[in-house]
């Protein structure tokens, strides 16, 4: 009887502290403790969700209750950037396919991304973090295959269309940018790679970077410009739900996360994503295979808008 009163207490302890979170990530927080549960709302609405379950199986049901207001809080917080957005493409244009990867400087076959990029056939590629194997393994295959190229620090730019106005920034800001010579019309593509948040970088690292690309956006960008980029936050956290917000973007629609590479898709956090100003449409947001990155690579389609009436 004992065990039995204890082992109700302790489940109805978990599922206040899974409801606790699930406010949390409801309230989008700006704490920078806070944050961090923040970004990491995938992998924790679908714990909450396998626990809702199990205290379903063990008629647990004011747990399960719980449980379950805490997964539509989560949901609450995580289910827009899930959804496409946007103003509807044009039909008469071909999209423009264009990938995403950050290697990964430690990978040891970064040549394997290339299998992908045969499969898919982009229009453009994009890659950080490299290194001296991509450079040897990886860079051949890319520059046999595209005939516009653009490097700067560790980032590259492939693509089939010519590319003009290159410009870097590479301290804290790490923010790259060319235009896009495409045959449905020119657009800017921006690519960065955001720091590490707090602990591992001071909590002010991320929102510096951010202010730097919206200050960018705001003075040197229309609205036919594309982000792509390893952003070390989630779209619907509040770093990136800031920026979204406050310079009119939106991102490619996904499910799934892309790091830990080697975790199971709910498990996975949504860091590498594309985002758009008003002037683009973009597809869902494809993920791709394991080629060795603890990050797994994205693929977008990106169209112009339809014109207006």
């Amino acid at each position: 009887m004992l065990i039995t009163r204890l082992f109700q207490i302790l489940c109805f302890l978990a599922a206040a502290t899974f409801l606790g979170v699930g406010v949390m990530v409801a309230l989008n927080p700006a704490g920078r403790e806070l944050y961090l549960i923040d970004i990491f709302t995938l992998p924790l609405l679908s714990g909450t969700a396998c626990f809702a379950v199990l205290m379903l199986l063990l008629r647990r049901h004011v747990a399960c209750l719980m449980t379950f207001v805490a997964c539509l809080a989560m949901g609450i917080g995580f289910w827009p950037t899930a959804l496409p957005a946007g103003n509807p493409a044009a039909t008469d244009a071909k999209p423009v396919r264009v990938m995403f990867a950050n290697l990964w400087v430690n990978n040891k076959t970064p040549e394997r991304l290339a299998d992908w990029v045969t499969q898919t056939s982009p229009d453009i590629v994009v890659y950080i973090e490299d290194g001296p194997r991509a450079e040897e393994r990886l860079m051949p295959l890319m520059k046999a295959q595209y005939p516009y190229h653009f490097e700067t620090w560790d980032s590259h730019v492939f693509s089939r269309y010519p590319l003009t106005h290159a410009k870097g920034y590479i301290d804290h800001r790490n923010l790259h940018r060319v235009d896009v010579m495409a045959p449905q019309g020119r657009f800017t593509l921006l690519v960065t790679h955001f720091t590490r948040p707090w602990p591992f970088q001071p909590p002010a690292a991320q929102v510096r970077q951010r202010d730097f690309l919206a200050d960018y956006l705001h003075k040197s960008t229309d609205e036919g410009t594309l982000i792509v980029g390893d952003f070390n936050s989630a779209p619907h956290a509040r770093l990136l739900d800031v920026l979204m917000k406050e310079q009119r973007l939106h991102v490619a629609a996904s499910l799934g996360g892309t790091w830990p590479a080697r975790l199971p898709v709910p498990l996975r956090v949504n860091i590498d994503n594309a985002l758009a100003r008003d002037g683009l449409h973009l597809s869902p947001k494809t993920i791709g295979p394991y080629y060795g990155s603890d990050h797994l690579p994205i693929m977008v389609e990106v169209t112009p808008i339809r014109p207006k009436p």
